[in-house]
């Protein structure tokens, strides 16, 4: 028990990675929360956030934390997250009520509020942005731990199943369920390319596309987002179908818009 409390001290303390690994926790519940209700990967991001510093050793530690066993699917029960300059009164504090958040949408919310202020918040939101997307994207590409198969219309994509059911209600209905997606881990989307499944899984682990892809592309991945209820993953893409209008384009875009419940048309009219 005295391991156990001595590490959750260094966890909210942003004690570096070496003496977190010095505890004997051989037993340790990974799932555990603290006191308000906080994960582990919620409670280490905030640490680290208070001390720009330390970054590079809290992204090691974050990896750490989630190789050990704690889940970036796991959700907040309580508690909130709360960020202010003591020497700059006059920047609004930041506060994010934590309940119902896993890391990943506690991620999201916390760089949505920091760019409302970005030039007090550029460091925190840098490393939010470059550092822990980064370590979505080494997951993204570390096959050999993916658990979950997708088939689509010309070949197969893989990724975590937590991942998923983190940002879609709809796959975690399907992978939680009896039937033979839950069975077997396994969803196929036959009328969907392996370019656009592929683009979704990019936006849902990073907020991002590294390379802008075509429009036919991104199109057909919309459609994909929004029969998954991946909210998220929807706005990113309608961001940057909207950027992609022309006079060539501009017939398909906003047909498929009308068709889709106008999210493409709100990130126009918000782009403008």
């Amino acid at each position: 028990m005295a391991q156990e409390e001595l590490f959750w001290a260094f966890l909210e303390d942003g004690c570096p990675l070496e003496d977190l690994k010095k505890l004997r926790l051989e037993s340790f519940d990974w799932s555990s929360r603290d006191s308000d209700g906080k994960t582990m990967l919620v409670v280490h991001i905030h640490s680290a956030l208070i001390n720009s510093s330390s970054f590079p050793d809290s992204l090691r530690a974050l990896e750490w934390l989630i190789v050990s066993g704690a889940s970036i699917e796991q959700k907040c029960t309580g508690g909130a997250s709360n960020f202010w300059w003591e020497e700059k009164p006059q920047v609004p504090k930041i506060r994010v009520e934590c309940k119902g958040l896993t890391s990943i949408s506690y991620v999201r919310e916390l760089q949505r509020k920091m760019r409302e202020h970005l030039s007090d918040w550029k460091d925190q939101e840098a490393f939010l942005a470059k550092g822990i997307v980064e370590l979505w994207e080494k997951s993204l590409a570390a096959k050999a731990s993916h658990d979950l198969t997708i088939e689509t219309a010309d070949g197969m994509v893989t990724a975590h199943a937590h991942m998923m059911k983190a940002a879609s209600p709809v796959v975690s209905a399907m992978l939680e369920s009896p039937m033979k997606e839950g069975r077997t881990q396994c969803i196929e989307i036959k009328d969907t390319s392996n370019k656009a499944a592929s683009l979704l899984l990019e936006i849902m682990y990073t907020c991002s596309a590294q390379e802008e892809p075509d429009r036919e592309t991104a199109l057909h991945a919309l459609d994909l987002a929004h029969r998954w209820h991946a909210e998220v993953v929807v706005a990113i893409l309608a961001d940057l179908l909207a950027g992609m209008i022309t006079d060539e384009s501009f017939l398909a875009i906003s047909e498929h818009a009308a068709l889709k419940a106008g999210s493409i048309t709100s990130a126009m009219s918000y782009n403008k």
